[in-house]
């Protein structure tokens, strides 16, 4: 007889008990610590800083790979980073509309303690993921525009980064009304869209224009004084902001609501 069958009753009894300890005390103490909340004192911080970046970085620890992965290059690649508590100063209550996985909205949060987001996107994992790294600041919920996310009372910005080329312009004629109306007097309206230019080889806009194709969507680049033209009609007073980084063909429209 082997020698382990002699003792196969001492073994089973042993494995039986490493894998109970495991599962009910080892396990569940380190999950505590790893999944432990990470709190930072807000505020304080220059916009755009190795802190800030690490800051709204580590909002996104523990969540999937692509996640991670993309609120990290979006930051770094991505001007839109360098310029927009340019226009964003002191918010309260922001709209985020196609908010994502929440990037913008996280690197908002973390220079301005006292503002709260209010996202709305149509992709149920990315509103989860939002959802995650807003955390008690405001939330995120599933929808499209023309709808906008419940809020109550009036809000004091409102967000539409990257997004407008892909609604209709009975939508956005009909969300640009909605939105003159949620806001408070004074609010800020900030879209920032791509406007063709005559670059010989614009490969963002390609690689959008692509993705819709696959997915049958139909592309709507608009010229700047269509964009401009929707905002006016709504009641806003515009101005348009070029990006100062060269070969960027995403334009800053500021609409204040009179």
């Amino acid at each position: 007889k082997h020698s382990l069958l002699r003792s196969i009753g001492i073994v089973s009894f042993l494995g039986i008990g490493y894998s109970l300890i495991g599962a009910y005390f080892i396990l569940p103490t380190l999950m505590q610590k790893i999944f432990a909340p990470f709190n930072f004192s807000v505020g304080g911080l220059q916009s755009g800083s190795r802190e800030h970046l690490r800051r709204t970085i580590l909002r996104y620890r523990h969540l999937p790979g692509y996640p991670r992965i993309f609120a990290r290059f979006k930051m770094m690649m991505d001007p839109m980073f360098k310029e927009l508590d340019q226009y964003v100063q002191n918010p309260c209550w922001i709209i985020d509309i196609g908010c994502g996985f929440g990037v913008p909205a996280t690197w908002l949060l973390e220079i301005y303690p006292q503002a709260k987001v209010f996202g709305l996107e149509p992709d149920e994992e990315r509103v989860l993921i939002a959802n995650r790294v807003i955390g008690a600041r405001g939330r995120a919920e599933i929808g499209r525009a023309p709808d906008l996310p419940e809020v109550d009372g009036p809000v004091d910005h409102v967000m539409m980064l990257d997004m407008l080329h892909l609604i209709t312009d009975e939508e956005l004629q009909l969300v640009l009304q909605r939105i003159y109306d949620k806001l408070e007097i004074g609010g800020t309206l900030l879209i920032r869209a791509t406007v063709r230019s005559a670059r010989k080889v614009p490969w963002k806009r390609w690689i959008e224009a692509t993705r819709l194709k696959i997915i049958g969507m139909r592309q709507r680049f608009r010229r700047e004084d269509e964009i401009a033209g929707f905002m006016s009609t709504a009641g806003f007073a515009v101005t348009v902001h070029v990006s100062p980084t060269s070969g960027v063909e995403e334009k800053w429209f500021v609409g204040k609501k009179k």
